[in-house]
């Protein structure tokens, strides 16, 4: 099984008490995406990883990215440390099946979701491999989450959407039906992750 990559390190700050931030990036893409969030993390004064998913191509299923991304944890984190999971699209998915299937609940404390496909995206329909076909609307991967999405009580979950999102589709599948759902008019699924001032917030909601 391929390892998950640690990305650079950020410049060093004063670090704050608060759990570590983990930055999961979404399909085709890897954590130099997550420069904005991690650099706004970073300069708060937290602890930031942004792991790499390896094959980043939507080839392999979702749930065995998930044990990548708990593999990592593992690695980086101390024994019963717990940390705030920000995931992107895919990334966010990887991050849901970590917390319901792979024992995440013990290590995540709260859950951003960005422009994720929660009840899948007609894009899927476009593209091969195990994990693309996990995003399909209906997919068994996704009915089994729905069916027991109340496994994330007990972590703060925060799910953010933009209605003029091409990539997830309809926009609202973003949605879920526990947590804080928030529509942000922002022009482009992308955008949820290089945005200045969602990133500001972002860093508010986990600090509180």
């Amino acid at each position: 099984m391929t390892l998950l990559a640690e990305s650079p390190a950020p410049e060093i700050v004063t670090i704050t008490a608060l759990p570590p931030v983990v930055i999961v990036h979404g399909i085709f893409r890897d954590h130099r995406l997550m420069s904005r969030l991690r650099k706004t993390f970073a300069l708060a004064g937290r602890r930031v990883f942004t792991p790499d998913l390896s094959p980043n191509d939507g080839s392999v299923g979702i749930n065995e990215l998930a044990v990548q991304l708990g593999e990592f944890l593992e690695r980086h984190l101390a024994p019963g440390e717990r940390c705030d999971v920000i995931g992107h699209s895919m990334g966010a998915m990887v991050a849901r099946s970590y917390l319901q299937r792979h024992g995440g609940r013990a290590r995540v404390r709260k859950l951003v979701t960005l422009a994720a496909p929660h009840h899948g995206t007609m894009m899927a329909w476009f593209f091969g491999g195990r994990g693309v076909r996990d995003l399909r609307p209906g997919s068994p991967f996704l009915r089994d989450l729905a069916r027991d999405v109340s496994r994330l009580d007990g972590v703060l979950v925060a799910s953010y959407w933009t209605p003029f999102d091409a990539i997830i589709v309809p926009p609202r599948s973003s949605e879920l039906p526990i947590g804080r759902n928030v529509c942000v008019a922002l022009p482009h699924h992308r955008a949820l992750v290089t945005n200045r001032r969602l990133a500001r917030e972002l860093v508010e909601l986990l600090d509180n």
